[in-house]
């Protein structure tokens, strides 16, 4: 009975392990899209700009 409680607590422990690494590993994914985003929409505003002054000079 005991032998069992502790395997089981081994597994939730591993299973802790890897929740914790994948959610590591979505974050970083997550946030990667979200910086490359705000890249994105950063260049996209400065060509706007660029196309607004050509227009107006």
């Amino acid at each position: 009975m005991n032998e069992l409680r502790e395997r089981h607590q081994q597994q939730q422990q591993q299973q802790k392990k890897w929740i914790f690494f994948l959610g590591g590993e979505v974050l970083v994914l997550v946030l990667e899209r979200e910086i490359r985003w705000v890249f994105v929409l950063k260049q996209l505003n400065c060509q706007r700009e660029a196309t607004k002054s050509e227009k107006a000079g």
